[in-house]
């Protein structure tokens, strides 16, 4: 994998601070989607190439009570990432104020 170096945030003209929050968000998630897609392709091509089971079978997979509380804990990285602007926002005082129009 190739390491990647993350865009500068850059406002978009006319767009409120409510979008901009929710346009960084749906980012913070799209990226995290697709970084997790191709960690998830390329486990079923080196399985495959090994002559493991594949996709079947992690379609198939039923995880334990260590892989739940594991999987729980990535989720909440996961959500605490995706709510970051979200939470700056709120911390800052700014979260639901627009300025104002004159």
């Amino acid at each position: 994998m190739s390491a990647r170096t993350p865009f500068p945030h850059r406002p978009i003209e006319g767009m409120s601070a409510g979008e901009d929050m929710l346009l960084g968000m749906v980012m913070a998630l799209t990226a995290q989607l697709a970084a997790t897609r191709e960690r998830l392709d390329t486990l079923e091509r080196v399985l495959a190439q090994n002559g493991l089971p594949g996709a079947d079978a992690i379609e198939a997979f039923t995880p334990d009570d260590d892989a739940d509380r594991s999987r729980d804990a990535l989720r909440q990285r996961l959500i605490a990432r995706v709510f970051n602007p979200l939470h700056q926002s709120v911390e800052s005082g700014f979260a639901g104020k627009e300025p104002s129009r004159q």
